[in-house]
């Protein structure tokens, strides 16, 4: 053997030991199939804020649900939680009224990332704490449900795991990871460092920039404004009371719905009088937004379309699952 092979034979080697190095150390990406797992994404705001049952509230990707009537929540998203793994952010829930039911966060992820695994061992892992005894029950729902056990939370953060096979899919139009909690108790409790990953051992949380979590989330939500007289779109006047714009934004799961929060439409002579989207017709990079306002202008007049001073309104496009 040449020297030269010597060298390329060590070097591959020594490739190989710091490959399994970093694995080890959790350095290796894309293993995390949860996105914004540490909490770090919250477009629609940190909160606290009245929990609405089957909607996204706070942080992106987490869902809010209600197993049975009669519990209220509040939610926010509260920083410098130290879980040992980390130092960042986590949702808190608090149960504001007690029933006697089930509640809690689930994560949807699309079919077409989940249909892979099915058959396969995947490990879910969280870091959670309560600020009073509380037990969670993660399950994950495919043609069955599954449930993953149940956990006792205490008032420290501490590193839960399971395992579990991926069911069929075939009924499904996604695939649900839910957390239920018990909501007879008037606590609150924390969740952050959420991963599901391939194999039956949970490896270190994965770490992603703020950027890459907020493009991730993007797929899924997204809006612009949030800032008095932010301008939205350019566009013109069809009449006197309706003008259209045009906007685009980064690839969505699907054409998204429209929303209007605090919104005007402005000729920079006329300020603060509401638009109000009228017809709007989104594709998955692009929408078309129609809207109505107070009468002004003429046919062919430039208009903007802006957020209302002394607001942090905003325009959403929400493609949700």
């Amino acid at each position: 053997m040449s020297k030269q092979s010597e060298l390329v034979g060590l070097a591959r080697t020594t490739n190989l030991d710091e490959v399994n190095a970093a694995y080890s150390a959790g350095a290796l990406s894309n293993r995390n199939l949860i996105i914004n797992g540490a909490m770090q994404v919250a477009q629609r705001g940190v909160g606290p804020v009245a929990v609405a049952p089957y909607q996204y509230n706070t942080a992106d990707r987490m869902r809010f649900s209600l197993g049975g009537a009669g519990s209220t929540w509040t939610q926010e998203i509260v920083s410098d939680q130290d879980v040992g793994d980390f130092i960042g952010s986590a949702m808190k829930n608090t149960c504001t009224t007690a029933a006697a039911s089930e509640a809690g966060n689930n994560i949807r992820l699309e079919l077409q990332d989940m249909e892979r695994f099915v058959g396969k061992t995947l490990t879910l892992s969280f870091y959670a704490k309560s600020d009073a005894p509380l037990t969670i029950t993660p399950q994950v729902f495919g043609d069955t449900l599954v449930s993953l056990g149940t956990f006792t939370l205490t008032t420290s953060y501490q590193r839960y795991q399971a395992s579990f096979i991926v069911p069929a899919l075939t009924t499904k139009t996604f695939f649900d990871l839910g957390m239920r909690v018990d909501d007879s108790v008037l606590t609150a409790h924390y969740i952050t460092g959420v991963q599901l990953e391939v194999g039956d051992t949970a490896t270190p949380f994965e770490h992603r920039s703020y950027g890459q979590e907020l493009a991730l989330c993007q797929r899924y939500y997204n809006e612009f404004g949030g800032v008095a007289y932010c301008a939205i779109a350019t566009g013109m006047q069809a009449n006197t009371t309706i003008s259209m714009a045009g906007i685009t934004f980064p690839t969505m799961r699907a054409a998204p719905s429209i929303g209007f929060y605090d919104l005007i439409a402005t000729d920079r002579t006329v300020f603060d009088e509401t638009a109000t989207q009228n017809g709007s017709i989104a594709g998955t990079k692009s929408a078309f937004l129609r809207f109505t306002h107070a009468g002004r202008g003429a046919p062919r007049d430039a208009i903007l379309l802006a957020v209302r001073n002394q607001t942090s309104g905003k325009l959403t496009l929400d493609a949700e699952l």
